[in-house]
């Protein structure tokens, strides 16, 4: 099955404790991007709250 989209929460999902995204995780996402799935945060979150984040593993 070929995926397009991964829709992941941040919070106990790609956040550790101290709020922070491991680089093996972000790895992971720059290589299903490279391979044409598009990431996508799914958060109670604002926009200002979450840029960062998203920039990070590449979220559209």
């Amino acid at each position: 099955m070929k995926f397009r989209m991964i829709v992941c929460d941040l919070d106990h999902t790609l956040l550790h404790s101290d709020q922070s995204i491991s680089a093996e995780t972000c790895a992971v996402f720059e290589e299903f991007v490279k391979r044409g799935v598009r990431i996508c945060i799914a958060s109670g979150r604002g926009l200002a709250r979450i840029k960062d984040y998203a920039q990070r593993i590449q979220a559209v």
